[in-house]
């Protein structure tokens, strides 16, 4: 299975396209631009993809202050894992769902009429529950992070406990 990179255009890509981030905010304002950074992570080498990642926790969920583009970063990041990506990406993607999934909401995103920010980003993970699944049940070095992003969104705790039973020798 060859791997989504170097300019290919996966479904994470398709989605950061259409996504108009202008309308998101993050801490230096607008999201505009923010789609860029999550190219540059989709794409990354090693390095490249804990420098992205840093830039966008600065950005979307600073000391746990969750900004509005977060809902469409989570978006974008479970996009990405639909896609046959380098590991090291796979699991820093599953490490910021993490972090954005641990934030709350600024006061300006609340004031913003933004409150329920941190719900609908779970929602998002919700959704994509089986690609996070299959990240802890075929890759042992994703199993972690994969198992910590389903722990904190799945409020009924049935898929992490499938994939703890399932898990059990890891893959």
């Amino acid at each position: 299975m060859s791997e989504v990179g170097s300019g290919a255009v996966g479904i994470a890509e398709r989605r950061i396209g259409a996504t108009d981030w202008g309308r998101y905010e993050r801490l230096s304002g607008s999201a505009a631009g923010l789609g860029e950074v999550l190219l540059s992570l989709l794409d990354a080498d090693r390095e490249g993809a804990g420098a992205a990642r840093d830039h966008l926790e600065n950005e979307v969920v600073p000391q746990a202050n969750l900004y509005g583009a977060a809902e469409p970063v989570i978006t974008v990041s479970a996009a990405s894992l639909a896609d046959p990506r380098p590991q090291w990406v796979r699991i820093v993607v599953l490490d910021l769902m993490f972090v954005i999934l641990s934030g709350a909401p600024t006061l300006e995103e609340v004031e913003r009429g933004n409150g329920a920010l941190l719900e609908h980003c779970v929602a998002r993970v919700r959704e994509s529950a089986w690609l996070i699944a299959r990240e802890a049940l075929t890759d042992v070095a994703c199993y972690d992070a994969a198992l910590d992003v389903l722990d904190i969104a799945d409020a009924d705790k049935k898929v992490s406990e499938f994939i703890r039973l399932a898990g059990q020798g890891k893959p």
